[in-house]
């Protein structure tokens, strides 16, 4: 290390110039990077699960990517002409709405029960000859791309320029997409502007010199840019990561600024020479700040763990982001400092310096109680935090409601249950299919489902109908008869690569019919067809009450279409795939919630485990390591236990699973500084003198860190838009404030009570009351009189 110093310190201006260029050419980057940011969470589950499997039979069969769900307000006129317009635009795979199922009255259909009830799911009145109407609209890019974003712009474009911005609502992914976007790289700027400003008025309060902390924020902002702009490496990064990393990078890494910073004012004391102070300060704090960043990039290492894929995205970004942070502070941050020099003597000031003794003399002296209480919670928080939170899923962005129909409609058809179901041309699989939509239509009558919109709902079971096809011409027959024969055809076409045109004929029976065709062939794929069901409006799609709804659905869909062999089901076909597939909303929350317990174990087995390791190699004491790394643990478990209070026992999975290796890992720190500390002291004193010595001089070190990191995170908490970004954001500034009243109160009773005198320590200037002694109460032995007096000083 000290050569590595002597060459740090010869070329600064060298290495000065080489930080500037990277810090050009990785912000430069920036920008690629915000262009491939992933908006759509469901690509990082495993392709096992069911979510994952659904979406690739649509993606497949029907070149169903994107969705978009419209509610508007318009005459019927105004809706065909957006309806035209929005058909024709090519990012469109389909769309779905009032008219096209009007052309069942073609079949003699109108006026049926089961045509009434569908027609008010994309017509409802409004007022005059004004109604609203839906569109269930399917786009053939993924959400997140810019394809999806630009074509869901341009329906924008028609529906502003048909009916303004206040007379329709948009949902779905897409949408969700497209506010993230508009928002995140705005948000991100104000974040890092709100979180600087926090940490340098911090900075300013607890260093000694104007130009200190605008070194350390220089440092601490290049090392961000470079960690922003080498994500290029990756092929997208998920707008969580991008809209949370920077932020965390900041507030978890200043520790390292600040420790090279006291270490050479340390030096300074015993030499003039600024370069001399920089040669020795580089190796002395290189140590600990490595140890730190170790124990900080195993934790979130330990994120890779996951089967969420997210988990794994998000640690590999932080844990560069730590290592740039470490390589900027032992490169860049000298050479700031060396160039600076001058200005810092010129602008020193008195520093904060809070050390807390009577409060640690109390904490050390009432020590067995304190662990009383550490006993007492400690069960408590687990119990809570592991047993009582309920989990949410998919809510990104707090909606501004207005409780309009149109709203509703939008809304409605957002958050369906998209189940993909085999379909042959044979009498026994239709008949199959309308088993399974009266089984459904049961659960309708239940109120536990609003509707059910598929082939098989659409069309009443075994009613007379007149039909006219090609080859087979007019025909009357039953309902059930027409789909099979409607299934084959549309089977035909597709496995000729031809497309059911309507405008190919000029008979107007043949053509009524062909159009009917045509809006059957975007529910059958291949041998799939798809229906599309929605919850009850009252049931929330993530609530267990929904999975459990939607479980149910699963199983008669399973029971219907699934084979039996030998005594048992068979659940895929030839080709490996499901023969019952279910997508959405609700399916993805069933997936995240089945996820999410195995994923918590595991990250917080590993990140214990690793940085038990790491710590016990620096500390070398299985003992004090222990006492570490469970005093940290009952502190993310508090601070999980806290969700009751601050949001009704309610957490977002994504928080749940990733809270306990980043507080584990990032507040650590902490505690080893105290107890490296601690384990020097004790080679002279007493544990209760070592304590309370290594705590109240470490007092200053561990709140300046975790004021950084609680104000940075609650700035961000402050501005986002982004639910789950608010969520991670403030458990994570929550963390560093119970870690840090935790290793500054309770842990030097905790060190007393698990150490032992050896008998060999000295007790000098401290009395076993923790309190100083002054020489001028010593008093020494005169011979002469035989009695003592005050020393002379």
């Amino acid at each position: 290390m000290k050569k590595l110093a002597d060459f740090i310190v010869k070329y600064n201006k060298i290495i000065l110039a080489v930080f500037i260029a990277l810090f050009l050419v990785f912000g430069g980057l920036i920008y690629l990077v915000y262009k491939n940011i992933n908006y759509d969470i469901t690509t990082y589950l495993p392709k096992d699960y069911n979510t994952a499997q659904g979406y690739e039979i649509l993606n497949k069969y029907f070149d169903l990517h994107g969705d978009v769900e419209i509610g508007l307000v318009a005459t019927e006129d105004k809706a065909h002409d957006i309806a035209d317009k929005i058909k024709a635009n090519d990012g469109v795979a389909f769309a779905l709405w009032y008219d096209d199922l009007s052309k069942m009255e073609n079949l003699g259909l109108a006026g049926t029960a089961e045509y009434e009830n569908f027609v008010k799911i994309f017509k409802t009145s409004y007022e005059g000859d004004r109604y609203n109407f839906a569109f269930l609209i399917a786009l053939k890019d993924k959400p997140s791309t810019p394809e999806a974003l630009e074509t869901l712009k341009e329906i924008k474009n028609v529906l502003n320029e048909a009916v303004g911005s206040e007379n329709y609502h948009i949902a779905g992914m897409t949408q969700l997409s497209d506010d993230l976007y508009q928002t995140t790289l705005y948000e991100l700027l104000v974040y890092l502007a709100c979180a600087g400003a926090v940490v340098i008025i911090i900075l300013l309060l607890t260093t000694s010199s104007l130009t200190e902390p605008i070194v350390l924020a220089i440092t601490m902002v290049v090392s961000i840019i470079l960690n922003l702009g080498s994500n290029i490496i990756f092929p997208s990064t998920s707008i969580l990561t991008f809209a949370c990393s920077a932020v965390l990078q900041l507030s978890l890494s200043m520790d390292y600024a600040i420790f090279l910073s006291h270490a050479y004012k340390d030096k300074l004391k015993y030499t003039l020479d600024p370069k001399k102070a920089m040669r020795q300060a580089i190796p002395e704090t290189s140590k600990a700040i490595i140890v730190s960043a170790l124990t900080t990039i195993g934790g979130f290492l330990a994120l890779l763990v996951m089967k969420f894929g997210f988990g794994g995205e998000l640690g590999l970004v932080l844990a560069k982001g730590i290592i740039l942070s470490l390589l900027s502070v032992i490169f860049l941050q000298p050479a700031l400092m060396l160039l600076t020099d001058k200005g810092r003597q010129k602008t020193t000031h008195r520093s904060l310096d809070v050390r807390f003794r009577p409060l640690i003399k109390r904490s050390i002296k009432w020590k067995p109680v304190l662990l009383a209480v550490l006993i007492a919670l400690a069960p408590c928080a687990f119990y809570v935090q592991q047993f009582t939170l309920d989990y949410s899923y998919i809510k990104f962005m707090e909606k501004d409601s207005d409780g309009s129909e149109k709203e509703v409609m939008a809304e409605t058809l957002a958050n369906e249950i998209i189940v993909s179901l085999p379909i042959d041309d044979n009498t026994e699989s239709i008949e199959n299919h309308y088993l399974f939509v009266n089984k459904i239509n049961k659960l309708i009558d239940e109120n536990k489902l609003d509707f059910c919109l598929g082939i098989c709902s659409i069309i009443p079971y075994n009613r007379d109908v007149k039909v006219k096809l090609p080859i087979f011409g007019q025909m009357n027959i039953k309902t059930q008869k027409a789909i099979e024969l409607m299934v084959g055809i549309i089977q035909s076409f597709e496995s000729s690569g031809l497309s059911i045109n309507p405008d190919s004929t000029d008979d107007p029976d043949l053509k009524q019919n062909l159009e009917y065709m045509k809006v059957g062939s975007l529910l059958i794929g291949g041998n799939y067809t798809v229906y599309t069901i929605a919850l009850d409006k009252s049931i929330n799609p993530e609530s267990d009450e929904g999975i459990a709804i939607l479980n149910q659905i699963q199983k008669i869909a399973e029971d219907i279409f699934c084979p039996v062999e030998n005594g048992k089901k068979i659940y895929t076909n030839e080709n490996g795939e499901k023969y019952v597939n279910l997508t959405g909303v609700t399916q993805l929350a069933d997936d995240f919630k089945e996820i999410t317990p195995t994923d918590f174990m595991w990250v917080t087995i590993i990140s214990v485990i690793v940085i038990f390791v790491l710590i016990s190699m620096h500390l070398k004491s299985f003992k004090l390591s222990a006492i570490l790394v469970l005093l940290i643990e009952f502190g993310i478990w508090l601070n999980l236990a806290m969700q009751h209070i601050f949001a009704g026992g309610v957490i977002n999975f994504i928080s749940y699973m990733i809270i306990g290796a980043i507080q584990l890992g990032s507040t650590v720190d902490y505690a080893i500084l105290i107890a490296s500390k601690y384990k020097k002291l004790r080679e002279r004193f007493k544990p209760r003198q070592a304590a309370y010595m290594a705590t109240s001089t470490s007092a200053t070190s561990v709140l300046t860190s975790a004021s950084i990191m609680a104000s940075a995170c609650l700035s961000v908490y402050f501005v986002s838009s982004n639910l789950i970004v608010k969520e991670i954001t403030f458990l994570i500034a929550r963390s560093s404030i119970i870690s840090a009243l935790l290793v500054i109160f309770f842990l030097p009773a905790i060190l007393c009570i698990f150490d032992r005198e050896r008998g060999d320590e000295i007790n000098f200037f401290y009395t076993p009351n923790l309190r100083k002694i002054s020489l001028k109460n010593i008093r020494v032995f005169d011979r002469k009189k035989q009695k003592s007096k005050p020393r002379k000083q």
